[in-house]
């Protein structure tokens, strides 16, 4: 009973967030870089190709190498201090993995070589509080694809 009571309560506070007028777009300062292998150490973005958003990448763009890193900095909007924060990436068609200041918070899909993304719903990833800088400190925010 006390696992459906907090299942409840944890469906509420993610309704409650989603409900929420506050967000904050981080749509500037996007750079990539390009791997032939998956890696769970973030790789170095000096030199990384800009890119604009929305994030879209072509095989010419990456050299046809299959995974790309996207990188990009951002301040947390003073609106949203003290709230419960989601990170939202749409309807993603690629194995998704999430980093916010080197913290992997989430992913989505399966990684190769059993390739899978079911895309029925738009990947969310809660923000964990200990992970985020604020009060203006500049947070970094890297996502990995397949």
């Amino acid at each position: 009973m006390k696992r459906f009571v907090c299942a409840i309560a944890v469906f509420f506070l993610l309704c409650a967030a989603l409900a929420a007028g506050d967000f904050q777009e981080i749509t500037v300062g996007w750079k990539a870089v390009f791997a032939d292998t998956a890696s769970r150490s973030l790789p170095s973005f000096e030199g990384a190709l800009r890119v604009d958003y929305p994030l879209s990448i072509s095989p010419a763009d990456s050299g046809n190498k299959p995974f790309v890193w996207y990188s990009t900095t951002f301040s947390v909007d003073p609106a949203l201090t003290d709230k419960l924060l989601m990170l939202y990436l749409g309807d993603e068609r690629s194995m998704t993995r999430v980093y916010l200041n080197s913290c992997e918070i989430g992913s989505g899909g399966t990684d190769t070589p059993r390739f899978f993304v079911h895309t029925t719903s738009a990947m969310r990833f809660l923000v964990p509080s200990s992970a985020l800088k604020e009060g203006g400190e500049e947070n970094s925010l890297v996502i990995m694809q397949y």
